[in-house]
């Protein structure tokens, strides 16, 4: 067997050596690249595990083949108080707006929310005030907050209320309760002012979610209405309850759209079907 791969090896002119050898050399550059970036995230996990209201803490690697970008993310215990979580949540914005490195995140999770923690202690502050209006409002059934766009869920029927209640003011996504049979319904805020159509399609998404024919409901508002239908024998019944609607002059300048199989299917421009790609 010696004397056979030492024939191999002289055949090949040595590649088989250099191979191994650059295959070695990348993994012990990965291997220290890998260190280098965890540093910061061990030290973010091992701080965050030391906090008495911190249950469990996670340390993830995301991006660069998941090389880089530590993020940490730390459970809080059910009986913690208001004020020790709102404590934990201003340390962590310290701790994060002190620390040099690259793309390290921490999040918390309380009971139904998650909040992804920033380096601006009024943000923080304003942050943790929403952590508590949500856990405190029984129509939320679990929230991701402290992103550019907070993400709440709560059941189809009060979903329009919930989206009144926090996205007048600033921008936020409302989706539907996974686990709701009705299926994929969301509205979202634009840039969190309300334009002249946000009452007309904040009425219509509460007609189309109650719709046995709608499998989904994508609102955007100001913006779009995209509507899917569960197969093609409901296309023309909501072509022509979406018309009307479509011409509205208060909805100049949104898209309005039927979907199947979440691939568009009609276009309706003020009213009028547009032909799609």
């Amino acid at each position: 067997m010696t004397t056979r791969m030492s024939t191999l090896l002289s055949r090949d002119g040595g590649r088989s050596t250099r191979r191994l050898a650059v295959a070695v050399l990348l993994g012990l550059v990965a291997a220290g690249i890998l260190t280098g970036c965890s540093v910061a995230g061990n030290e973010a996990n091992s701080w965050l595990a030391s906090k008495p209201i911190v249950e469990s803490t996670e340390l993830r690697l995301t991006g660069c083949e998941a090389l880089c970008d530590p993020r940490v993310e730390g459970t809080i215990a059910d009986d913690a108080t208001e004020g020790d979580v709102r404590a934990l949540v201003q340390d962590a914005t310290s701790y994060l707006a002190d620390s040099t490195a690259d793309g390290l995140r921490i999040s918390l999770n309380y009971h139904n929310v998650t909040l992804s923690v920033g380096t601006d202690a009024q943000q923080a502050e304003q942050d943790a005030d929403l952590v508590f209006t949500v856990l405190h409002d029984d129509r939320v059934e679990s929230a991701g907050l402290g992103w550019d766009v907070p993400l709440v869920y709560t059941a189809p029927a009060t979903m329009t209320a919930v989206f009144r209640d926090y996205g007048t003011e600033v921008p936020v996504a409302v989706m539907a309760t996974e686990s709701d049979e009705h299926g994929a319904f969301m509205l979202v805020t634009d840039d969190g002012r309300p334009c002249a159509s946000t009452g007309l399609l904040l009425a219509a998404f509460d007609t189309l979610i109650t719709d046995p024919a709608v499998a989904g409901v994508d609102l955007s508002v100001c913006r779009s209405l995209a509507v899917t239908i569960g197969d093609s024998t409901g296309r023309e019944p909501m072509l022509a309850h979406l018309q009307p609607l479509a011409a509205d002059p208060a909805l100049t300048g949104i898209t309005v759209e039927i979907l199947q199989d979440y691939q568009a299917k009609i276009v309706l421009t003020g009213g009028a079907v547009a032909p799609t790609p």
